[in-house]
């Protein structure tokens, strides 16, 4: 696994939702040791208005907790944005939360108490998974604006000897 510099990482904007304070905070200084930016969410209503005001890079996020449990939260993130890698910690793991969490588009399912390894761990491969797909999407995108902007141009083929048409020839051309 690659190492990541201070300076790749501190690009990063990290939404922790857990209504624990003690762990809330734990998982935070985690993250913002590693170097990321990482802010903090008391529940799933907060982590809602957090993301109105902010653009995460990926959201982490306790399943129980009021106002909003953290499914609902997934949930609400992927109304408002796909892309955002989410992941789901549970004290008590159960096949159909996970079952739920998986259909509902969560990036991974962490059983808590979550180890700083494993959450580091879990937040480098969504990260770059996250990267990657914007990379096939900008990538997409540039392939979309050069097909747009082709055109066929026709060149006429002369005999120079006989100063007649031979033929044509098709070029394909793009600015």
């Amino acid at each position: 696994m690659a190492e990541h510099s201070v300076t790749d990482v501190a690009l990063h904007s990290i939404l922790v939702a857990d209504d624990e304070p003690i762990v809330r905070d734990l998982l935070v200084r985690v993250l913002q040791r590693e170097g990321y930016d990482a802010r903090a969410a008391r529940d799933g209503a907060a982590a809602v208005r957090a993301l109105d005001e902010h653009n995460y890079d990926l959201v982490v996020s306790d399943i129980s907790m009021p106002n909003l449990n953290g499914l609902d939260l997934l949930k609400e993130v992927r109304r408002k944005e796909l892309t955002v890698p989410m992941s789901l910690m549970t004290g008590l793991p159960e096949a159909d939360s996970a079952i739920r969490a998986l259909r509902y588009g969560a990036w991974d399912y962490l059983p808590k108490p979550v180890s700083p390894h494993l959450l580091l761990q879990s937040v480098r491969r969504a990260l770059d998974k996250a990267r990657r797909r914007t990379e096939v999407i900008e990538t997409d995108g540039r392939l979309d604006r050069a097909l747009r902007e082709l055109r066929l141009v026709f060149q006429p083929v002369v005999d120079c000897e006989n100063d007649t048409l031979f033929g044509h020839e098709a070029l394909v051309r793009s600015s």
